[in-house]
């Protein structure tokens, strides 16, 4: 009995982990594809990304899509899919992470060419203190911006502060020098 509840604890909290930027922006490929699909045209798909270790995901997951796609480098394709922007935010003051992913998608249809923008956004809450346990050093990609929470200091208090200084400073030079 106390074997299953440990096993059971286990599950739960393998279960319930935050899931990696990696992990998250390699699931939100699988459903870029997918909405994709419907601006494929001829089938032969030429894939770029300036992100290089996700090419080899971008081909896998049209691949799957469907059988008949080929993924080609030579001129005469159809459409072209182009990963260009990866941009990750956390704030700490919501505990939250934004994970932004757009695709550009050029179709070439009865000799005109048809650009399509197909954005993905993923937010979930995290512990922003733990940010790095999330994050792969390995690609800069899955590297994100923390924003910081604004106090009433940095708001109000500190420009009045540096303003007041200044005014006094400027003050006692005038007072000092006429007397």
């Amino acid at each position: 009995m106390k074997t299953f509840f440990i096993v059971l604890l286990a599950s739960y909290s393998l279960g319930n982990a935050t899931p990696t930027n990696l992990e998250v922006i390699s699931n939100s490929i699988d459903s870029i594809a997918q909405i994709s699909k419907s601006h494929i045209f001829n089938n032969r798909i030429k894939i770029q990304s300036e992100f290089n270790p996700l090419l080899d995901k971008l081909e896998t997951s049209f691949s799957k899509l469907d059988s008949n796609y080929q993924i080609t480098n030579s001129s005469p394709y159809g459409t072209m899919i182009s990963l260009d922007t990866i941009q990750i935010n956390y704030e700490e003051a919501t505990n939250s992470r934004t994970i932004r992913i757009v695709a550009n998608i050029q179709t070439l249809a009865d000799d005109n060419i048809v650009d399509y923008t197909v954005p993905f956004i993923y937010k979930d809450s995290i512990d922003t203190d733990n940010v790095s346990s999330i994050e792969d050093e390995s690609f800069t990609f899955t590297k994100g911006v923390l924003i910081e929470e604004s106090s009433f200091w940095d708001d109000a208090l500190e420009p009045v502060v540096f303003v007041g200084s200044a005014a006094v400073i400027i003050y006692l030079l005038f007072t000092v020098r006429s007397s």
